[in-house]
């Protein structure tokens, strides 16, 4: 019996174990991650090689599980060892926004942009952040700069020309019509908006 126990506490923790490499694989190809190998445990050893991207991946799966606190600890950990991982300032910057602190999530996702100027996911956040704001000059420069980065994403297309309207109609006056013309014209707005 006790044999048998334990082989079935063996088989829960094979399970568990793939479990946990199928969610960490799915979070990187939803985070386009470039993983070399399809076999789960050379995947683990490159994770277990590096610990900021092990802290990265367990702050993704609490993140997931909604942890939110446990997740934050664990991509300012993977940021402290690694400085220059956006990834990880990012997704600091995401947890910081999901709990409410804008100021903090700002300041993350600028140091994801700083670290990396093409992170266009971090331009675009930012200006998800000024749009709730209802600070919508801002929210356009960082939805253009997310645009100019990635143009094939419609949301980054979409959240830009509903800044563009967001601000005509909070102008007092009713906004400048040529201005907002002039916006669902311009050709970062896909052709579907424009007519």
């Amino acid at each position: 019996m006790g044999a048998v126990w334990h082989l079935g506490g063996y088989v829960k923790r094979v399970i568990v174990l793939v479990v946990a490499v199928l969610l960490i694989a799915g979070v990187f190809a939803a985070n386009q991650v470039v993983i070399k190998t399809n076999d789960p445990v050379s995947l683990l050893t490159e994770i277990s090689a590096q610990p900021a991207l092990l802290y990265f991946w367990v702050g993704k799966l609490y993140f997931h599980m909604q942890k939110y606190n446990q997740s934050l600890l664990m991509f300012e950990k993977a940021a402290q060892i690694n400085p220059r991982f956006a990834p990880a300032l990012y997704n600091k910057g995401v947890v910081l926004y999901t709990q409410g602190d804008y100021s903090g999530a700002e300041h993350a996702f600028t140091e994801a942009v700083d670290t990396d100027p093409s992170y266009d996911r971090a331009f675009y956040s930012i200006g998800l952040l000024y749009f709730e704001l209802l600070e919508y000059d801002k929210a356009i420069f960082y939805f253009g700069s997310s645009v100019q980065l990635q143009d094939t994403n419609a949301n980054y297309h979409f959240d830009l020309a509903q800044s563009y309207v967001a601000r005509f109609r909070s102008d007092g006056t009713g906004g400048d019509y040529a201005d907002l013309e002039a916006a669902l014209t311009h050709q970062s707005v896909p052709r579907v908006l424009r007519s």
